[in-house]
C-alpha cells in the first residue's frame, strides 16, 4: 500500500512542477503590476497535483480491498467466514470495559467486521429478545437494555468457529456461575447485569446480525495477519 502511494506522489510530480511553472507565470504578472488572487492560484495548483496523487492512489487502493471476499451479512457458518453477533451491554458500558471485552477476541485472533455504539429503541430490544417474551423477566430487560441510561455496543466477529467459541469465551449467564477467565466470570456479579450479549447459535446469528446491522455496515475486509492464524 504504502509503495503504491510512493509511486503516486511520483507520478504526481509533473504535475507538480506544472503547479510550480504557473505560481512563476503568476509571480511575474504580479510584478508587471497585473492584479492577481494568490490565494485561488496556490489551491487551484496544489489541488491538481494532490487530486492527481489521490486518484491513483484510491485507484490501486480501493481495488485491492474489493479483493475481499463479498461474503452474505451473516457470515458462512463452518468456514473462516463464520460470523456471530455480540453485544456490550450498559452496564459494561457504564463500567468503561468495552475495549476489554472487544479486545479479547482480537488477542484470540478474531476479526471485527462491524461495530456501532447507539441506545436501542424498546421496538429494536423486543424484536432482539422475542424468544424470551413469554419469560417473567423480559419486561425488565427491555426496560433495561432500552433505558437510554447507557448506550450499547453491538458488534459482529467473523473467523473459524466463532459462534461457539464465542459462547465458550463469554461464559454462562450467571457471572457467578462462569468459570474464571470467561468474561462474564471476570466482569460480571448477577444475572441481570452480566456485561455482554452473544448469538447462541447459528440461527440466532443468521436473524441477529442483519437485525442490527445492514449489508452496507458490514465490512468485507482482508486482515493480513490471517496468515498467521489459519493454515
Amino acid at each position: 500500500m504504502f509503495r503504491s502511494l510512493a509511486r503516486s506522489l511520483v507520478a504526481a510530480r509533473p504535475a507538480a512542477a506544472s503547479a510550480a511553472r504557473t505560481m512563476a507565470t503568476t509571480t511575474a504578472a504580479a510584478e508587471s503590476g497585473a492584479s492577481f488572487n494568490w490565494g485561488f492560484a496556490a489551491g487551484a495548483a496544489f489541488a491538481g497535483a494532490a487530486a492527481l496523487a489521490i486518484s491513483q492512489y484510491s485507484g490501486e487502493s480501493f481495488s485491492t480491498m474489493s479483493a475481499a471476499a463479498d461474503v452474505p451479512v451473516a457470515g458462512l457458518p463452518g468456514t473462516n467466514q463464520e460470523r456471530s453477533f455480540f453485544m456490550v451491554k450498559p452496564d459494561a458500558v457504564q463500567r468503561g470495559l468495552v475495549s476489554e471485552i472487544i479486545g479479547r477476541f482480537e488477542k484470540r485472533g478474531y476479526k471485527i467486521v462491524a461495530m456501532k455504539m447507539v441506545t436501542p429503541s424498546r421496538e429494536l430490544i423486543e424484536a432482539h429478545y422475542d424468544d424470551l417474551r413469554s419469560r417473567p423477566f423480559f419486561e425488565g430487560l427491555c426496560k433495561y437494555m432500552s433505558s437510554g441510561e447507557a448506550p450499547v455496543v453491538a458488534f459482529v466477529v467473523e473467523g473459524k468457529g466463532i459462534i461457539k467459541v464465542g459462547r465458550d469465551m463469554i461464559g454462562v449467564t450467571d457471572p457467578l456461575k462462569s468459570a474464571p477467565g470467561t468474561i462474564r466470570g471476570d466482569t460480571g456479579v448477577s444475572i441481570g447485569m452480566n456485561s455482554i450479549h452473544g448469538s447462541d447459535g447459528v440461527e440466532g446469528a443468521a436473524s441477529e446480525i442483519p437485525l442490527w446491522f445492514s449489508q452496507d455496515e458490514i465490512a468485507n475486509w482482508n486482515k493480513t495477519a490471517d496468515k498467521w492464524i489459519y493454515e
